[in-house]
């Protein structure tokens, strides 16, 4: 062996491993599915423990940290999605491979994050900027154009964005009201509903279902949301109602910042906004920034004080907020009991919530009851026991990492409880007329625990010690319920209400008359735009 070779392995062998927290903080990858194009070739690890992805962000790869001796890429709920094993020695590694945690499949899903040469970054960066450039020219000539190109219009023109079955009740009686009215052009769009990125076809299929049975006719879209997003501009509506505040479940083109050359409107698709506190925040779930592209949100009761007095550290006004009532109240009140046809007269209707695990509103607490549950109800085939989990919960469940539930022991589960003569399951339309109809309603929240109290049904919750806080107003509604901290004592209190009668039916009546108390609740919001649409024509 020469001399020289000699040295080059004593150098190698003093050289420091290599440290990670440098290499991630000081480069930019490429990151994506392994032999795939990449998600991003602008991925950056920062100091406080976020990522971007050229300046955007990802659901999916929200944080990141170092453990041992793995990299750990986290969703913005905190939940590992990816994690890379990170190799000792001095070489500082090209790429990395990784393993995606968030779902389980068949064959498993792996991530590449490769480092990015100066000139890959500097090409990159060019075409991105190019775009950008070429996205703010377009608006910026889209907000000159504004004022030039917006005419009167003889009729109040209201666009419905829609994505999402189960919370139609919250807007269909606004949707029929406007399209019987003179003073109104109405056009209905559906569009994708997204979880975490994702596109649900099932719940696309269950809203075009239900339009179709409420005979709402949708306008026909291209395949293209940015040529649909077009159409709508040329259009040119004055109001437009989207149906939820959560842009992440729609297409990017129907984010609410590009809805600035309107007048957005919002129904809650609940009935009452201040249930619940923050999780995350000391300002109200209404301050988020979509509120502050909001011209009128229309409560079904006055806001309280305390709320109002949080819009200080906001940019939101208070002049968005209109009490007017609520339509879904109205409905829910009013709606036609049905049940499964089974010939038993002890009914009850399971309704677990989405938010099973840690680190969110904490009400979910099927991961922990299931088995339970299927065994009780196999167990009293004289008690007709009606399944309503939330919509989101399959999908959590699916994208998150539980010992004691996945996807293929929720679909066991769901083989084996409608495989009982006395079990019934309801997905994709709405609760209402099966609560209306119940007995008693088994719930670990979160509408559930007030809007049932509309119906006069007695409410029994299964109630977490870590759940997210109600309200001031929350607690004064939660008199109405029946609370237990265990499965044991709800359903002690389940076969005790079946047979008695409720002693919390009086106070149910008094809570249901805080949202109950105003009628002609859409009247009142298209009397409202009218009132806006004619007030502009005098400008």
């Amino acid at each position: 062996m020469t001399l020289k070779r000699i040295f080059q392995r004593i150098g190698r062998a003093q050289r420091p491993d290599v440290d990670y927290f440098d290499y991630l903080m000081n480069n930019i990858f490429s990151f994506g599915r392994l032999n795939q194009l990449p998600y991003t070739k602008a991925m950056a690890f920062h100091v406080n423990g976020e990522i971007s992805f050229g300046g955007e962000r990802s659901v999916n790869e929200a944080y990141w940290r170092i453990q041992n001796d793995e990299l750990l890429l986290l969703d913005e709920e905190g939940k590992i999605s990816t994690s890379f094993l990170l190799p000792k020695g001095s070489d500082v590694p090209k790429s990395l491979v990784g393993d995606f945690k968030l779902e389980k499949t068949d064959e498993p899903i792996q991530h590449e994050l490769r480092l990015m040469g100066q000139a890959e970054v500097l090409d990159y960066l060019t075409n991105a900027l190019s775009v950008r450039v070429n996205q703010s020219e377009n608006k910026t000539k889209e907000l000159l154009k504004a004022p030039i190109l917006k005419t009167q219009h003889a009729r109040v023109r209201l666009l419905f964005i829609l994505n999402a079955a189960e919370t139609l009740e919250a807007v269909l009686p606004l949707i029929k009201a406007a399209k019987v009215d003179s003073r109104f052009e109405v056009k209905v769009i559906q569009v994708a509903r997204l979880f975490r990125n994702q596109v649900r076809e099932d719940a696309f299929e269950q809203l075009a279902s239900r339009l179709k049975a409420e005979d709402i006719q949708t306008v026909n879209l291209s395949a293209s949301d940015e040529i649909n997003f077009s159409r709508i501009k040329n259009w040119q509506p004055d109001f437009v109602l989207r149906q939820s505040e959560w842009d992440q479940d729609f297409p990017d083109e129907y984010a609410i910042e590009n809805f600035y050359w309107t007048k957005v409107i919002y129904v809650p698709y609940i009935v009452l906004e201040e249930f619940i506190e923050n999780p995350n925040s000391n300002l109200p779930l209404f301050t988020m920034d979509f509120y502050e592209h909001v011209w009128r949100m229309y409560l079904a009761m006055e806001p309280s004080s305390k709320a109002m007095n949080t819009l200080d550290k906001t940019f939101i006004s208070s002049d968005i907020f209109k009490p007017v009532g609520s339509m879904k109240a109205e409905m829910i009140r009013n709606v036609v009991p049905s049940w499964p046809e089974n010939n038993l007269n002890k009914r009850v209707l399971w309704m677990p919530h989405h938010s099973i695990g840690d680190g969110w509103f904490n009400m979910g607490t099927f991961n922990h009851v299931y088995t339970d549950m299927l065994n009780w109800t196999r167990n009293h085939p004289n008690i007709s026991v009606v399944l309503n989990p939330h919509p989101s919960l399959p999908d959590v469940i699916g994208s998150s990492d539980f010992d004691s539930i996945n996807t293929e022991k929720y679909n066991q589960f769901l083989d084996e409880w409608n495989a009982l003569p006395n079990a019934g399951f309801i997905v994709g339309e709405s609760n209402y007329p099966y609560s209306a109809a119940a007995d008693v309603v088994l719930t670990d929240g979160i509408s559930s625990l007030y809007e049932v109290q509309l119906q006069d049904t007695p409410i029994v919750y299964l109630e977490r010690f870590d759940h997210v806080a109600f309200s001031e107003i929350g607690e004064k509604w939660m008199t109405g319920v029946h609370r237990e901290q265990s499965l044991d004592g709800a359903l002690n209190s389940v076969e005790t209400l079946l047979g008695a009668d409720d002693s919390l039916r009086e106070q149910q009546i008094e809570n249901a008359k805080m949202v109950l108390s105003e009628t002609n609740v859409a009247t009142k919001i298209l009397d409202d735009m009218v009132a806006e649409f004619e007030s502009e024509k005098l400008k």
